[in-house]
């Protein structure tokens, strides 16, 4: 997931250092020696992530994170605060109270600090995915409409005490102004309080091994069901299970904290990811309000065709400005007319419903996935090469044709119908810069063709040759 990068710290040294690390992991790297510097926020517009370093070189890094965060161009873009030099207690706290997302105290393993970075530019991009479109909803002479602001009180869940008494870090927790904690012992009392309102703070505190396979289920839950997709997850862990936590990012936690950290840190923490998904589901809450009735599909509640004709374009745009690859996705339901004489309209509309929910949860929230017409789905890859796209249309067939799908019968009669999909896949590559959306849709459409000829319910890529 390589990104753009920009470095703020007046020291040389720690500047340079920081560089090549990021520049080993391929990201391109931006730097500045002064966070008072005028080309900060200019600089900084341009960027997936921003380091700002805070010690004794750099007294202006509080306020040049709040300058950030204030500006309606730049408040969406993640801050890590690196801290460092003597009296390091307070100093996390206050930079997240300021606006930043994460903070590094001291240094980082490579994997530690890869993690954490790419934590964040997978949120910045989902965010960025929110406003392209807003920009399109524009585009369509539509307004989306505004949210009000957020609630000044944050529920927090905290997973993994079972039976035992609540100690330091949870009665600390508990007297937190702002936060109403509540102390579960199970996964599926937390899974079902968080369908309930997905804004909750969720900490999971596992204390055995049993546990801490639970708590990666719940993330993987949370992240799978689309009510709960942005639920913010932190893990609280002891500094001997830092291998436990960089696996719990990867399964989708947002952060990660020791059991050791400082109380005033952690309920900045929280309030942290509240803000973001407050921003992020404030976004979706707009598009939602504004493209409903003119651009979703009143049956699937996906996207329709005309707002695929005019949003894709765009991503397809913003991929070659970032030498990025961008595959199209287009499926069609086999025998689909067959459900329908056979079954009645009813059942083929369970089908779309059905099928459209299996689509969503089988790919990421940046792809975009949307009703093209009749029984047939379109699905945009951004950043995602043919090649990888073929893993994810293996993904969403297996997820179509894994179990029966069930409905009832015009008699009343209990059905169990099993549904397959044919998916074609094309890239628009490097060399490609003018190709259109025409284009990419046209190739997939072949793909797809060859699949229902090579007998249906499998994978096919665009080749020329073919």
């Amino acid at each position: 997931m390589a990104g753009r990068i920009l470095i703020v710290d007046a020291n040389a040294e720690q500047r340079r250092h920081l560089k090549e690390r990021l520049l080993d992991s391929f990201y391109l790297v931006d730097s500045l020696n002064a966070p008072e510097d005028p080309l900060l926020m200019a600089r900084a517009r341009h960027v997936d992530l921003v380091f700002i370093a805070i010690d004794g070189l750099n007294a202006g890094g509080y306020d040049a994170i709040a300058r950030l965060r204030g500006a309606v161009r730049t408040f969406g873009i993640p801050i890590i605060a690196v801290i460092s030099g003597p009296y390091i207690r307070g100093k996390a706290a206050h930079a997240l109270v300021m606006g930043a997302d994460d903070v590094i105290e001291g240094s980082l393993s490579e994997a530690e600090m890869q993690a954490r970075v790419k934590v964040l530019i997978r949120m910045k991009r989902m965010q960025d995915e929110l406003r392209l479109r807003e920009d399109t909803a524009r585009g369509l002479g539509l307004a989306p409409t505004k949210m009000p602001a957020a609630c000044g009180r944050h529920s927090v869940l905290l997973l993994g005490c079972g039976e035992r008494q609540p100690d330091r870090l949870t009665a600390q927790l508990t007297g937190c102004n702002g936060l109403d904690v509540t102390l579960v012992s199970e996964s599926a009392e937390a899974l079902e309080s968080c369908r309930f309102d997905p804004g909750t703070l969720v900490l999971i505190r596992p204390d055995c091994t049993a546990a801490v396979a639970e708590g990666l289920q719940l993330i993987a839950s949370l992240r799978s069901a689309p009510e709960t997709r942005y639920t913010p997850v932190v893990m609280v862990v002891s500094p001997n299970h830092v291998g436990m936590a960089l696996h719990g990012l990867d399964v989708g936690a947002c952060d990660f904290v020791f059991d050791t950290v400082d109380i005033d840190e952690l309920h900045a923490r929280l309030i942290a990811h509240h803000r973001r998904f407050s921003l992020s589901d404030r976004l979706r809450a707009d598009l939602t309000n504004g493209l409903e009735m003119a651009v979703t599909d009143p049956l699937t509640r996906l996207y329709n065709r005309r707002y695929a004709a005019a949003h894709m374009p765009r991503l397809m745009a913003r991929s070659r400005a970032a030498g990025r690859p961008f595959t199209v996705m287009l499926l069609d339901i086999d025998n689909f007319k067959q459900v329908n004489d056979c079954h009645g309209h009813a059942v083929g509309d369970a089908v779309l419903v059905e099928a459209a929910r299996r689509l969503t949860g089988a790919v990421r929230a940046v792809d975009l996935v949307t009703r093209f017409g009749g029984e047939e789905f379109l699905i945009a890859l951004p950043d995602t090469s043919q090649t990888e796209a073929a893993k994810v249309a293996e993904r969403v067939r297996r997820e179509i044709a894994g179990e029966p799908m069930r409905g009832t019968g015009a008699s009343g009669n209990a059905l169990a119908l099993n549904i397959t999909v044919s998916v074609g896949l094309a890239e628009v590559g490097d060399g490609e810069q003018d190709a259109a959306f025409d284009t990419a849709f046209s190739r997939a459409d072949h793909a797809m063709y060859r699949a229902k000829q090579r007998g249906r319910n499998c994978v096919s890529l665009f080749s020329a040759a073919a």
